[in-house]
């Protein structure tokens, strides 16, 4: 698995929002929410584009980090 780190903030918005980019190659045993590094993520967008792998965007959620 590969990810791709980014915090992405617009002018009218008030906190950052931090989003992971993950590159797998499609399997069975993939389920939601993505959790990773001790961490969980909502799925934002899926990409399936690519006939050898599945490229998710999601964006860190508080609320579900593990303590």
């Amino acid at each position: 698995m590969r990810s791709r780190f980014r915090k992405i903030r617009t002018a009218d918005q008030e906190q950052v929002i931090e989003t992971l980019r993950f590159t797998l190659r499609p399997r069975n045993d993939i389920d939601w929410p993505v959790d990773y590094q001790q961490r969980r993520f909502t799925v934002r967008a899926l990409d399936r584009n690519q006939p050898d792998r599945l490229i998710i965007t999601t964006e860190a959620n508080i609320h579900h980090d593990r303590k």
